[in-house]
């Protein structure tokens, strides 16, 4: 999160639920199979509930990627929509991280709805973006983290937006991963996983 905030857009700007449910039925019709909710963050909008279950109705795999927080106020909803499966971003396992990255202090309610997921037999996925000297260290610690809940992890790389102050030296690449996981797991068995 910059440190400004962002900008929010007008409404208008934005698909109407009746537009969005249009759209899905249009790209469903042309053969697509697979719908994820995304964003910003899909769960604040306000008609959340009626855009999923109209979604629900379609012939096609729901699944959304979320930051967690208001996980909990939609455990019903969600399963009753038949998706099952949660990306959910989360960029540090440390709550002071969590809260300077994300200029927010819910970690503790996004681990809470991360293991409510996991309890409900949700597919879980942790989204993480990869940044060097803020959360590089920790790549072992998501690692072990999914090993041990029978989660996925993905690392995203750090991308250029308006206010994060990209630059390419903040970036951790495939192969210094690939090199952390090879020395604690040995090589052997990582080239295993690639292939």
């Amino acid at each position: 999160m910059p440190e400004d905030g962002i900008v929010l857009r007008d409404r208008i700007e934005f698909m109407s639920q009746e537009e969005t449910i249009f759209l899905a039925k249009t790209f469903v019709s042309l053969g697509i199979n697979k719908i994820r909710l995304t964003g910003g963050e899909p769960l604040i909008k306000k008609n959340f509930k009626e855009i999923l279950f109209e979604l629900s109705k379609l012939q096609v795999e729901l699944a959304i990627t979320t930051n967690g927080i208001l996980l909990d106020q939609y455990w019903n909803e969600l399963k009753a929509a038949k998706l099952n499966s949660l990306n959910i971003s989360l960029d540090s396992l440390r709550e002071e991280r969590v809260d300077a990255i994300t200029r927010r202090k819910y970690f503790k309610r996004i681990i809470e709805n991360i293991d409510a997921a996991i309890q409900k037999n949700f597919d879980v996925k942790l989204n993480c973006v990869l940044m060097k000297a803020i959360n590089d260290d920790e790549i072992l610690d998501f690692i072990q983290l999914a090993e041990k809940k029978k989660i996925g992890i993905r690392f995203i790389e750090f991308m250029p937006f308006d206010g994060n102050k990209w630059d390419m030296s903040k970036t951790v690449s495939f192969a210094t991963v690939m090199k952390i996981a090879g020395e604690f797991y040995g090589e052997e068995n990582i080239l295993k996983l690639e292939h």
